[in-house]
C-alpha cells in the first residue's frame, strides 16, 4: 500500500484530525483574547505565559458563552492573554 493510499482510506474524523494537528504543528499558535465568547467548556491555558521561565503556568476553568478574562501575568505589563484550551493526552 502507498502512502497516497493510506491517508486516503481514513475516515473524514481522522482526515479532520490530522489537518488540525498538522496545522497546529505548521503555524504559530493562537488563543482567545479578553472578552471573546467561550466557545468550549474546558480547563484553558495562556499560551503567552506558556513562553516564559517566570511566570507560573495556572490552568483556568472556563464556561461556554461567558467571556474570557485577562490574565493576571500579562496584565501587570499591560498585555492581552491568549487562552487556549486543553486536551487530554491520549494515544492516536
Amino acid at each position: 500500500m502507498e502512502l497516497k493510499d493510506r491517508i486516503a482510506s481514513l475516515t473524514q474524523s481522522a482526515q479532520h484530525a490530522l489537518n488540525d494537528k498538522l496545522s497546529e504543528t505548521l503555524t504559530r499558535v493562537w488563543g482567545f483574547a479578553p472578552g471573546e465568547s467561550v466557545p468550549v467548556t474546558g480547563k484553558y491555558r495562556c499560551v503567552r505565559c506558556f513562553n516564559f521561565l517566570d511566570v507560573k503556568l495556572e490552568i483556568v476553568d472556563f464556561k461556554v458563552g461567558e467571556p474570557f478574562t485577562d490574565c493576571a501575568d500579562w496584565q501587570k505589563i499591560g498585555k492581552r492573554a491568549q487562552w487556549r484550551l486543553l486536551r487530554k493526552q491520549k494515544k492516536y
